[in-house]
Order: C-alpha cells, then structure tokens, then sequence
C-alpha cells in the first residue's frame, strides 16, 4: 500500500503588516488535513517561532502573525499536517512596518519656538522626518539625526496652531506618523518700567515682560539736559532688573526701553528719574575710653557705602599713624592696641562707588593704665594658699589667677576672680609643694599687667 506526499500550500503571500503583525493567505492543499504549521523567524538571525492554524472553510486560509518586532523581515514557511506527517513547506520572506515615534509631544511655546520630545521607536531606523504645517496650509520638513528624541521648532509665528508629524524612515520605508498640534504664544507687549533705589551714581531699573518672549533688551540712558549724551545698554531676556551705574549725581535722566524678538524692536516704554546727591559721613563719635583702646561712631547721608577708612594719629606724632579700613555696611569700630596717656586725632571716610567723600575728624586721649601690685601670701597651709593685691578701683573686669606646681608645669589651677576682688583662698593644693602664682588684669578681655610671686604649702 502506496500513500502519497501531502500536497504544500499554494500561493503563499502576504496580505497586509503592521509594525508588529505579518497576516499570510494561501491556498489550500488538495489533501485531507488536520491544520496548517506556520514556522517563522527573523533573517537577520534569532529564535524561531511557530503556530498551528486551522484550514480555512473556504478555497484559502489566512493567519496572523502577531507579536513581532517592527521593522524586521522574517523568513516565514507553510505545511500542511495530518496526523504524523507534513507537506513540503511554501515559504515567503516579509517583513514588519516601521514602528512610529511615540508619545509625541510639544512644550514650552514662545511667539516663535516649540519644543518637541517623543520616545524613539523599537525598530532599527535611519533618520526621522518632521513635517508641520500652519492653518494656511503652508507645510515644512525636517530631517533629524537617529538619536535625537527632542527638537526646537524655530521661525515659527507668533499665536499660530501648528499641525505637527514626525515619522521614522528607513531606506524607502516609512513609519506612520505621530501627530500633534500645538501653538505658538502671542506676540506680547512689555509692561510696567519704574526706578528704584536710586543712588547719587545710578538707581536700579524694572520691568515687566511674559518670560521667554524677548532675545534681548535695549536699554537707552539720556541726559534730560543735555540730549547728545546718551549711550544703549543691551541685556538677555530673561532679565527683568538691571543696576544703572557710573552716572553723574544729582542729574536728571531719561530711560527708555525696547524689546527684542527676532531683530525687531517693540515698542518702548520710557520714565524719568534723578540721580542723588554725593555721600557723606558725619557725626565722628568717640567713646568706651581706656588705657589702650576707644569706640568710634559715626552716621553717612545719601548713599551706601563700600569701605570706611580710619586713620588714627597721635598728636606729638610719636607714633606710626595706623589705618583700618571698615565694611561699608558699619557704622561702628573698635579701636584697640594704643598707647595709655596718649593724644590721638581720628580721621574718617567713605568710599562709594569709587568716590572718596571728604574726611572728618575726632580728638581721643586714652586714659591712664591702672596699677595692679603687691601680690602677697600671707598664709599657707598643706593644702591651700591665702592671696592678697592692690589694684586700682573700678580698673579691671576681672583677674586670672594662675597656680602652676613649679616641679610640674603641667599640674597647674586657673580661676576667675571678680574685679573688685582683693584677696582669694587657693585650695585642693598638695602638701609641702613649690608653687608658682600668676595674676593676670584683665580690661575690655585684654589682658593687662601681670604679677607673679613663689610659695611653698
């Protein structure tokens, strides 16, 4: 007994594709069979596949090939099975569409720009194409590199929907477009201009403006007096304050303003302002003195300030003069590490903006360094020492008394003793030990005379 092969599909081809899908008709076998075995992978290399499909009521069968990778061309072969045994196949090579860009979307409108983002499409690809095209119907393209998932839209105008494509093209293929719509800002107009902190040398200078709008600002400064001095100012557009210096003080001035969106000026808006008078320091105030130090004090008019700059003087000029220069946001200085008994003559200015206002001045005399003497140990036990001195009245803020065991430095005792304290017990020390004791004065945390004096528990 004699069976004959099973006779292969025929006509093989491939009805339609998307990015994922391949759908295949054939015509039927004459044979008798179970169900077709449809056996598929991509050229290019990678795991096969296969499916089984009924056969078809009619003359042709057609299946759908589904889950596929975009852009991919698959080899793909059709048998006819019964039981056990299988037809010669009937093959046919097709490939997948090109997936399109996803999540096309546009952001951050100007009057003349949008901003595209999207997600790249799964298949292989050579380049996107971008077409938009404005309500008269007037459309433009775009070629963008493969790596690209943004793009600025640029020249477009201004409160205009724009109907906007992007496709990925491979060769002569071509994904389905992505579309979206978007618009463009209206063109605006500058708001308010007004002047503030103005100073003897210039003043800040304000404005409003819709943010993004303008490539730049030109800024003309006019003296109101004299019309031929006058100089422009160019700033980015995203600024909306600029400081206005180097001007002339108690001058008035004429400020106008333009907006710039692609090289075309807006229409300006103008104020008129004067600059203040030059800055003064006044009121040179000297107290808190003592032997070695003073407070100084003072007020300015007009204007901030940059620097102070002190300079002290003793009258018989005895002395190097000293300098000191002060934050110009200081009204305040402490004056330390003079001479006691000593004439000085205090000089003051301010700096502003590179002007030097004029010096004032102010006479001090430290005060004499008050005595602290006769350190003296009247009594001595094994373990403390009774202390006595003079000093001076109301002269120090407090002592620092020091006992220091003369055998070991290190073994030493530090106390606090208040200013109008003339005797301190000394305790916890050790028994038959030499000790070293120290009295420091203390005046404004400085420290002053020192006396010392030996003793023996």
């Amino acid at each position: 007994l004699f069976i004959t092969d099973l006779d292969a599909p025929r006509n093989l081809k491939r009805v339609s594709q998307t990015d994922n899908s391949i759908t295949l008709e054939w015509k039927n076998s004459h044979a008798n069979i179970d169900n077709y075995r449809i056996k598929f992978a991509p050229i290019s290399g990678g795991d096969h596949a296969e499916i089984t499909v009924p056969k078809g009521n009619q003359a042709t069968t057609r299946a759908t090939l589904t889950g596929l990778r975009p852009g991919t061309e698959y080899g793909i072969g059709v048998t006819a099975v019964r039981q056990d045994r299988e037809s010669a196949p009937a093959t046919i090579n097709a490939g997948t569409d090109l997936d399109n860009p996803k999540d096309l979307e546009v952001s951050d409108p100007t009057e003349t720009t949008l901003s595209l983002r999207w997600r790249r499409p799964v298949a292989k690809f050579d380049r996107y194409r971008l077409a938009y095209v404005s309500p008269s119907g007037k459309k433009n393209e775009v070629e963008i590199p493969v790596d690209s998932t943004s793009f600025i839209l640029r020249g477009l105008d201004a409160g205009t929907e724009y109907t906007i494509s992007l496709q990925a093209e491979k060769g002569r293929h071509k994904s389905k477009p992505t579309t979206v719509k978007g618009s463009t800002e209206e063109e605006p107009e500058l708001g308010q201009l007004s002047v503030s902190e103005i100073g003897w040398d210039g003043f800040q200078l304000t404005w409003t403006a819709a943010d993004g709008a303008y490539e730049n600002f030109i800024i003309q400064v006019q003296e109101s007096d004299h019309p031929d001095e006058t100089w422009n100012i160019t700033v980015p557009g995203g600024l909306r304050l600029v400081n206005i210096t180097g001007l002339k003080a108690n001058t008035p001035y004429n400020i106008t303003l333009y907006g710039v969106i692609q090289g075309h000026s807006t229409k300006p808006l103008s104020v008129e302002t004067v600059t203040g008078v030059h800055p003064e320091v006044a009121e040179l105030t000297v107290s808190d003195i003592s032997p070695e130090s003073f407070n100084l004090s003072w007020t300015t008019t007009n204007g901030d300030f940059d620097i102070f700059t002190i300079e002290i003087i003793d009258s018989n000029r005895l002395l190097e003069p000293a300098e000191y220069n002060v934050s110009g946001n200081s009204r305040t200085a402490h004056i330390s590490g003079l001479s006691p008994s000593t004439d000085f003559i205090v000089y003051l200015s301010g700096i502003s903006h590179g002007f030097r206002t004029q010096a004032i001045s102010a006479a001090a005399t430290t005060v004499e360094e008050p005595l602290l003497s006769r350190l003296m140990i009247p009594n001595a036990t094994s373990d403390s020492l009774s202390l006595t001195w003079e000093a001076q009245d109301n002269a120090f803020d407090h002592f620092i008394l020091e006992v220091r065991n003369s055998g070991f430095p290190l073994d030493s005792l530090v106390h606090t003793v208040p200013g109008a304290s003339r005797r301190y017990v000394v305790t916890n020390l050790k028994g038959t030990t030499n000790y070293t004791v120290q009295l420091h004065g203390v005046i404004d945390g400085q420290g002053g005379q020192t006396l010392t004096a030996l003793a023996t528990t």
